[in-house]
């Protein structure tokens, strides 16, 4: 047969880094090794970054049109771009099938001398790290192109930080109660799971309830302190989600 080149290896310097970044790092790589999950699972990305430029190059025409449409209802356009901005980043569910997407190979990471909190926990930063930075550039925008004051500006910020968090760490409730492990297919967790399809859908369903409760709250309530109202109630949602997780969802991974 024919010889081969002898390889050489080469040693290199060794990085040390924490337990949460090494487990992040690891998240990280998964995610962007797969085009199947960063397509299907992290496309409200890319359509966030893409309003957000559409607003920078025609704002003005954007802003001109929603004044007319909402300009009377002071306050309402605020509840428009900040519902607009949500609806987005639920396009993103990055968490729901994180779990299921380890497949056999689960059982490394409940091997690792680390609490599985913290596996859990890097999931929900990289959903959060990768929906939150472009949402924040988007309501950057925003507060410049629609004219939208401080006050405004910190209430919407408040509400889309808490609930792409919510999102997250629901995403992942979800898989650890419905994960799939035995798939030959990763397409088959990240498309075809109960576990996203609830994730998805019940963002969508949540925003509709909140557009339900200004409707009937509409005359007793500004949009500014029904956003704050919003922003506590998701706070109280993300608090609880993440009790569950700290609690049961931890005992779940391990044992799965």
């Amino acid at each position: 047969s024919a010889g081969t080149k002898k390889k050489i290896s080469i040693g290199k310097e060794a990085k040390i880094s924490s337990v949460d970044k090494a487990l992040l790092f690891k998240e990280r790589k998964r995610f962007t090794s797969s085009a199947n999950y960063m397509m299907n699972c992290g496309l409200g990305t890319v359509f966030i970054l893409v309003v957000a430029v559409a607003l920078i190059i025609g704002g003005d025409a954007f802003s001109e049109a929603l004044h007319q449409v909402f300009g009377e209802k002071e306050g309402f356009l605020l509840l428009v771009v900040t519902a607009a901005t949500v609806t987005l980043s639920c396009m993103n569910d990055i968490t729901a099938p994180s779990v299921s997407l380890e497949g056999k190979s689960l059982w490394l990471l409940q091997s690792l001398p680390v609490d599985p909190w913290k596996v859990l926990w890097a999931k929900i930063r990289l959903h959060w790290y990768i929906t939150s930075i472009p949402s924040i550039v988007l309501l950057l925008v925003c507060k410049f192109v629609f004219g939208l004051d401080s006050l405004e500006w910190l209430v919407m910020f408040a509400v889309t930080i808490l609930f792409i968090m919510f999102m997250a760490e629901f995403g992942l409730i979800m898989n650890l109660l419905k994960p799939n492990l035995d798939w030959t297919n990763e397409v088959v967790p990240i498309k075809q799971s109960m576990a996203v399809f609830v994730a998805m859908f019940g963002g969508w369903i949540l925003i509709a309830v909140f557009a339900v409760a200004y409707v009937l709250l509409d005359d007793i309530i500004s949009p500014v302190v029904f956003l704050l109202f919003v922003a506590a109630v998701l706070f109280v949602a993300v608090a609880a989600t993440e009790w569950w997780l700290r609690k049961r969802g931890r005992r779940i991974f391990a044992t799965l």
